[in-house]
């Protein structure tokens, strides 16, 4: 699965790495599947943004060892 990337742009380093501390700590959206990595990137026009990793689906019954 490839990088999400959320629609708001900001003006600010700062501002996009707070969004990305709030993802981090409480879920998007409130979904008990919290995503494995988070990152600020930045525009070529110089604005940032927010991408993330969701965490993959896990299957009842099945390990990762057991593929």
């Amino acid at each position: 699965m490839g990088w999400i990337y959320c629609a708001r742009l900001f003006d600010s380093e700062f501002q996009a790495g707070c969004y990305a501390a709030r993802l981090r700590e409480e879920g998007w959206r409130g979904d008990r599947n919290y995503p494995d990595y988070v990152a600020v990137f930045r525009t070529p026009q110089g604005r940032f943004g927010v991408k993330f990793l969701p965490t993959k689906p896990s299957v009842p019954g099945r390990s990762e060892t057991n593929n």
